[in-house]
């Protein structure tokens, strides 16, 4: 009997979890749990008699124009979204290798914070290497690529699915969410150096030409190291750098915003790529249209753990702090799916005033989403003001 107990212990699921796209460490910057509000206000928020339990964070959820304030336990996730049936010792093993990931990544980002006096930061190779992997995944494992990224049913996959469906047969995988976790497998498992190494491999073997055709018309269904070759143009043409926002400004944080691009070069797009990862502070990828020439590139040298790297932060004027979160704010709706989330309700109400009276065509249809928000700062606004000149005349 009793071994028919631990038997059935065995057999018996996991309970659900809720796992984040967005690290909780980063969300942490944007916490407002202790921040003062009106009132009325809290007594209509229950998470606000709760804060010594919870971090909230603001959140406007563009699907249905409610801006609440959460526990950032509870929002930029879904459940179970990285356990694997396909790991059968570890169904929530990408959930625990994300985490370690982001252990070595909050590390690194913290120095940034350290460095705000000196407007640099010193990364080790190990730090930085890490940082370049983080930030490539922060884009890579959110909801939205995990349902659209191998849809073999969506016209802009149309090259893939040969090779969708050859390693579906060869790894025994079903869905198009198992050839997903599949890659953040891949790139989890595999070290930074040994995922370029792969990507430089499949350029040597095609052809720098031949090998973006490939990749634009039908992809070879027997290629085993595609999930690389992402990895390794962002790694070899784009440069790290470190923006920090205008004095008195803040940088938006958006559900879908991870690894958005911004401007054109020669009609192709990505001239930039914006990660957030602090309230003032966002993590850039600059293409790099002056290479080194080769003998001197840093490749080439000999490589020690002991290697450090200086970045200089770049200090946004008030105006490229706007545009920074008008690219943000324009690719936050994805088929009618997102959220933002900010810290100060203040500086927040103004960057949407103004992103409301642009004349930047591109914005018409996202207009109308951020609306509600307005009107709900401007009301909350409010409730402060009258507050506080209240409290003034009681004095």
């Amino acid at each position: 009997m009793s071994n028919t107990i631990v038997a059935n212990k065995k057999l018996k699921a996991p309970k659900k979890m809720y796992q984040h796209t967005i690290p909780r460490f980063i969300l942490r910057q944007f916490d407002v749990s202790y921040e003062p509000l009106p009132s009325q206000v809290k007594k209509d928020q229950e998470i606000w008699r709760q804060s010594k339990r919870y971090h909230a964070i603001h959140f406007y959820n563009l699907e249905n124009g409610c801006f609440t304030i959460e526990d950032l336990g509870s929002v930029y996730g879904e459940t179970n979204l990285y356990r694997n049936q396909k790991e059968p010792r570890d169904v929530d093993y990408l959930e625990h290798r994300l985490g370690n990931l982001e252990q070595h990544a909050c590390s690194a980002i913290k120095l940034i914070h350290y460095g705000i006096l000196c407007s640099s930061v010193t990364f080790t190779r190990a730090e930085l290497v890490s940082l370049r992997k983080f930030v490539f995944l922060t884009h890579y494992r959110s909801a939205a690529a995990s349902v659209s990224y191998f849809c073999e049913s969506d016209p802009r996959n149309a090259s893939l699915v040969d090779w969708i469906e050859s390693l579906k047969t060869s790894h025994g995988l079903e869905t198009d969410d198992d050839v997903w976790k599949e890659g953040l497998k891949y790139y989890l498992d595999t070290s930074h150096e040994d995922i370029i190494a792969a990507g430089q491999a499949l350029r040597y073997r095609y052809g720098e030409q031949q090998l973006q055709k490939m990749l634009q018309s039908r992809v070879d269904p027997e290629l085993e190291e595609w999930y690389a070759i992402d990895y390794e143009n962002q790694a070899k043409n784009f440069c790290l750098g470190i923006w920090e926002a205008a004095t008195g400004s803040e940088f938006v944080l958006s559900e879908n915003g991870s690894g958005i691009w911004d401007r054109l070069i020669y009609g192709s797009p990505g001239t930039h790529k914006i990660y957030v990862v602090q309230v003032t502070y966002s993590e850039d990828l600059s293409l790099d249209l002056h290479p080194t020439p080769n003998k001197l590139r840093p490749s080439l040298l000999p490589e020690t753990p002991d290697d450090r790297f200086i970045f200089k932060f770049t200090k946004l004027s008030f105006d490229q702090t706007y545009s920074v979160n008008e690219v943000l704010l324009r690719n936050a709706n994805v088929k009618h799916r997102g959220s933002i989330t900010f810290l100060s309700c203040r500086l927040m109400l103004q960057t949407l005033k103004r992103y409301l009276a642009s004349g930047n065509p591109a914005l018409l249809e996202e207009k109308a989403l951020f609306r509600p928000l307005v009107e709900s700062l401007s009301s909350f606004q409010s409730k402060m003001t009258k507050e506080k000149s209240s409290q003034g005349t009681n004095l």
